[in-house]
This record gives structure tokens, sequence and C-alpha cells, in this order.
């Protein structure tokens, strides 16, 4: 058997190739978001995330065969719609928090901006992906902590600096910025539960950062 490595390959050869990936790629790209921008339309309308495979490649105009080729099912699906939402949510709320000069003060604003978000979205929707989160960080916890990521680096960041700065209590700054934002996540889903009226959730918010507040003060 003969072995080419990549320096026996012609340079044309090497770029036709690269070409060829590109495209690849881009479709690949394109199909996928397709895909998630479908299954964000129908859980929009029907405020459920009861549709169906089958209901997302008939609206997508996809196949069966080519979700299958990137999911493994629906919620592999339900995982990638909350993964960018959430790192759009992050863009979001990075631009929120940036007036704030100290660290603690972008800590507070980050709390108070989730909140924000939630009350700005469209509450069906909105719960679908508070009720999702929930479940499937019990069955896929690890993807579902990738998929948080965005928002949870942000705190992570200004936690770790307040603590520096001591306006914190040294501690864990993950495991902090994670205790947050599952606390944040509780008390939104039963804001949604409860109708979310809009002082209601601005009470809530004010609530949530005193006690944080108070349990990471030095």
């Amino acid at each position: 058997m003969i072995l080419f490595t990549e320096s026996d390959i012609p340079s044309w050869q090497l770029r036709a190739l690269d070409r060829s990936l590109t495209d690849v790629r881009a479709r690949s790209v394109e199909r996928l978001s397709l895909f998630v921008h479908t299954a964000r339309e129908l859980a929009a309308e029907s405020e459920s995330s009861a549709f169906t495979v089958q209901q997302v490649v008939v609206r997508s105009g996809q196949s069966l065969k080519s979700f299958y080729r990137y999911f493994d099912g629906k919620d592999a699906l339900l995982l990638a719609l909350i993964e960018e939402d959430c790192s759009v949510g992050a863009r979001v709320l990075e631009a929120m928090i940036s007036a704030e000069q100290k660290p603690v003060d972008r800590v507070q604003a980050w709390v108070l901006g989730l909140f924000g978000l939630m009350a700005t979205g469209q509450e069906g929707y909105v719960a679908v992906l508070v009720r999702e989160h929930r479940r499937l960080a019990e069955s896929r916890p690890d993807e579902i902590t990738l998929a948080l990521q965005p928002l949870v680096q942000l705190l992570i960041d200004d936690l770790t600096l307040a603590m520096a700065e001591g306006d914190l209590r040294a501690g864990d700054a993950a495991r902090d910025a994670q205790s947050i934002l599952n606390m944040v996540l509780l008390y939104i889903h039963e804001l949604l539960l409860d109708g979310r009226p809009e002082r209601q959730v601005s009470e809530t918010a004010a609530y949530v950062w005193s006690f944080c507040s108070g349990g990471l003060r030095p």
C-alpha cells in the first residue's frame, strides 16, 4: 500500500480540496441553522416542545435522513436551540452590563438583566426554554452545561474580578455563578407559572439579587 502525505499532494489539489470542504461546511451550517430556526418557530407558535421531528423536517423542507445526520433526536435539536439562544442572550446581556464600571455592579446587572430578558421575551416561548432546560439538566447535564456556558462565563468573569477587588468574599466563582443561575431560573419558572406581572418581575429580581449579594459579601 502506498501512503501519501500532504506534502506529496500537488498544491492545486490541496486548494481544490479546501474549496470543496469549505462549500460542504457552508451547506451543513445552513441546514443546521434551518433546523434550529424551524424548531424555534414551532415552539413559539405552539408554546410547547411537543412538536415532532417530522414536523421540523416538513416545515424546514429538508429530509429525515439529513436531520439524523446532524442530530441523534429531538433532544439534541432542543439543546442546539437553547445553546443558540443563550449565545444571543449573552451578547445582549454583555451589552447591558458593560455600562457598569465595577465588577460587583456588573454582577448585579447580570442578575437583574437576566430577569429583564425574560420579561421582554415572548412568554410562551420563554416558558418552553425554561421547562426544557430543567428537563435536559437531568437527562443530559453535560450538554446543557455547555449550552449555558456563554451566559455563565459572563458571570464567572465578573465574580472573579469582584472577588479579587475585595467587594465579594473569596470563593469558587464558577460554583457561585452556577448557583446564582440556578436560583434565577427557578424564580423565572415560578414567575412564568404565575403569569409574570411586570411589577412582580422587578420585585423578584431585586429580592434574588439581595439574597445572592448577602451570601457573596465579604
